[in-house]
């Protein structure tokens, strides 16, 4: 990344897709902490090496989505990926349900709000999410192309 921005280019940080793992007959809330205990770790490590934290241009995250074929896919399988609280949502996709995406989501928020300051609220974006997520998620609604 500094190798970039050392020759002028803006960066973008991508966090997708997001996965819950090891689910194994154990609460979804203890795994969402234990995630955000790994991503603190990714978060601080790129905070601190990135020489020139302006440079930065977006913030993607994005949880992962299954398809209806991947989905039985990874059922047949018996794939950790899959697990009881995987819906189908609007747009065909199976995801986490929506409190589980939000959780995970304003936690990372708030990891970047640590590490990076306020000021990058602006460059979070929640890719293929729907509007009513940005919004519980404090986040102004925005598309791509409005990152310039």
């Amino acid at each position: 990344m500094n190798k970039a921005i050392e020759n002028g280019m803006m960066v973008g940080l991508r966090f997708e897709p997001i996965i819950m793992n090891g689910l194994e007959n154990r609460e979804t809330e203890i795994v969402v902490k234990e995630l955000m205990v790994e991503y603190e770790k990714l978060i601080c490590k790129i905070r601190y090496e990135i020489l020139n934290i302006d440079k930065i241009h977006s913030i993607s995250l994005s949880t992962i989505r299954f398809t209806k074929r991947q989905l039985k896919h990874c059922i047949a399988k018996k794939s950790t990926l899959v697990w009881p609280e995987v819906v189908l949502c609007p747009d065909g996709k199976y995801r986490y349900s929506r409190p589980i995406r939000i959780e995970i989501y304003k936690n990372l928020i708030e990891l970047l709000k640590k590490y990076f300051s306020n000021q990058f609220l602006d460059k979070i974006y929640l890719a293929t999410e729907f509007d009513y997520i940005w919004l519980s998620c404090g986040l102004e609604v925005k598309r791509i192309t409005d990152f310039g």
